[in-house]
């Protein structure tokens, strides 16, 4: 029972693939893809936060000190959503070239690159809790309250399940795209608010001024991303031009946001953030 806090994401995809099964032909391909893809920021940025704050939050929960315990737990959730942001507006904005790039060659077309970019977007959706989730379960089994996320998980899986047998057939397959964001979204939520109360926190710890400028240049630079696809060609070039204009723009996403984070008083996250991706960065190679 313990491993569903854990597994919620791969028992949704487990769901997603049984549903998508009896929908139209490639379904579960599409859906498997956009997965894949949606996963390499949750596992690149999502689960090192995750494990450092793991680390940190036990050592000064243990050691008895519960104020830098909450400060750390506090900073990581903030240091999370900053982390994922840029990639989710990066994947919302230019799915349909991710995938073109990625995977159309071959047997894989243009129709199939259409569907999977479907999938990805709502999977996008659901990025920000994907990486709270990664934070708030190891945080429960460091306090002991290993049933929290288990419970919160169950009902979660719940709720995607109702959510994709309801919807499915009236929208298509897509949908359970969404219903695993969804589900995510509830997980994450159910967890915040049993975090605050065991551990006395006020519920602005988690959802405050700073989370809503963090949203702001967020839509600024999604505004900013659907004008440049609009003024710079893509799909009539060759593989190479496309390839490299795709990397040039997902790079732009990332210089905006951190700049408009930076501009939004954000400053000392911003060269957190930096710091951390260049250690880890260093380290691989």
């Amino acid at each position: 029972m313990g491993l569903i806090g854990f597994a919620a994401t791969q028992i949704n995809l487990l769901v997603n693939t049984i549903l998508a099964s009896g929908t139209v032909v490639g379904a579960v391909s599409w859906l498997s893809y956009a997965f894949r893809l949606f996963q390499l920021p949750v596992g690149i940025l999502s689960v090192s936060i995750g494990n450092s704050n793991l680390v940190h939050f036990s050592q000064a929960w243990k050691s008895g000190e519960s104020d830098r315990a909450k400060d750390l737990l506090q900073s990581s959730y903030f240091l999370s959503i900053l982390l994922v942001l840029a990639p989710m507006v990066g994947i919302f904005a230019y799915a349909d070239e991710i995938v073109n790039v990625i995977f159309e060659r071959g047997k894989f077309s243009a129709d199939s690159t259409l569907m999977t970019a479907k999938a990805l977007r709502w999977y996008a959706v659901g990025l920000p809790f994907y990486g709270t989730y990664k934070i708030f379960v190891p945080t429960f089994y460091a306090i002991g309250r290993q049933k929290v996320p288990v419970y919160s998980s169950i009902f979660a899986i719940g709720v995607n399940i109702v959510f994709c047998v309801t919807m499915t057939p009236i929208y298509g397959f897509e949908i359970l795209a969404l219903g695993t964001s969804i589900s995510m979204f509830l997980n994450s939520t159910i967890q915040t608010l049993f975090l605050k109360r065991d551990l006395e926190l006020k519920l602005s710890a988690f959802y405050n001024f700073r989370l809503l400028k963090a949203s702001l240049a967020a839509f600024l630079t999604f505004a900013c991303c659907y004008y440049l696809k609009t003024i710079i060609p893509f799909h009539n070039e060759t593989f190479l031009i496309r390839a490299v204009s795709l990397v040039a723009q997902l790079a732009i996403v990332v210089a905006m946001f951190g700049l408009l984070s930076f501009i939004f008083g954000e400053r000392a996250a911003v060269v957190q953030v930096v710091s951390k991706l260049k250690s880890k960065f260093v380290k691989k190679v």
